[in-house]
């Protein structure tokens, strides 16, 4: 009897589970269509957004976006920023001082003009370089006891050199520290572009040895300047990567 039961509800239930698996096997597919599906949408809108070929697009054939709105960006600072405005320079900070005077008849029906006011117009000017060719007489005497004799020397000029030294610092300062060209120097300063050269050739052998005697004077100096500086170290910052000290 028990056996009987058994097998009857076997089956009863098999056509049911035999449904089931359909209905999972459809489901899978289902769910295989739908992945399919977004991906080829997510495919069809990256190309409508960036175009054809995606971020490797040039510029020239992305697609234009109609719909996009303008973005507006409004001058000055904002809401709330206390603004600076422009300096104020005083008489006691400037430099010159100039007064500058209008008409004193009106050129239309020439009556006297009457005095309103005085305004203060604020500039910041440049005075252009300005090479002055100086001729410094030199006086020479003699003691008529020691038969000693005593020359004037030209202040601020090297030995045997027609350039002050204001000169080739200027210059020096232009070309290596600003990379002017000796050519455009020249031209500036009124000098032959040779003379510049060999002027500055002269200076590298004078500072030649000035290094090695700053190196040995810090080594002998009983107080020495010391230095700390950090570098980063794969995108870390200085106090976790590491320090130097000089």
């Amino acid at each position: 009897m028990k056996k009987t039961l058994s097998q009857k509800q076997f089956s009863l239930r098999r056509p049911h589970c035999t449904q089931c698996v359909a209905l999972q096997e459809e489901v899978k597919r289902l769910r295989a269509e739908k992945q399919r599906l977004q991906a080829q949408l997510r495919y069809q809108q990256r190309q409508i957004d960036e175009g054809y070929f995606g971020s490797s697009t040039s510029s020239a054939k992305k697609p234009f976006k109609a719909n996009t709105k303008a973005e507006r960006h409004n001058g000055g600072g904002r809401l709330g920023h206390r603004g600076h405005g422009r300096a104020i320079v005083t008489e006691e900070q400037a430099d010159d001082v100039i007064p500058l005077d209008t008409e004193h008849v009106c050129p239309d029906c020439q009556t006297a003009l009457e005095n309103l006011d005085l305004r203060d117009r604020h500039l910041t000017e440049v005075v252009p370089v300005q090479v002055k060719k100086v001729i410094y007489k030199l006086s020479h005497r003699r003691c008529p006891t020691c038969r000693r004799i005593f020359r004037a020397q030209a202040p601020s000029v090297l030995p045997k050199f027609k350039q002050s030294n204001s000169l080739l610092a200027y210059a020096a300062t232009e070309h290596y520290l600003h990379h002017v060209t000796f050519g455009h120097l020249a031209q500036r300063l009124g000098l032959r572009q040779s003379s510049l050269i060999a002027a500055m050739h002269h200076l590298a052998k004078r500072f030649k040895p000035v290094p090695d005697q700053l190196i040995l004077e810090y080594r002998q100096a009983l107080v020495r300047h010391a230095d700390e500086t950090g570098w980063r170290n794969d995108g870390r910052n200085p106090a976790a990567a590491g320090r130097g000290f000089l």
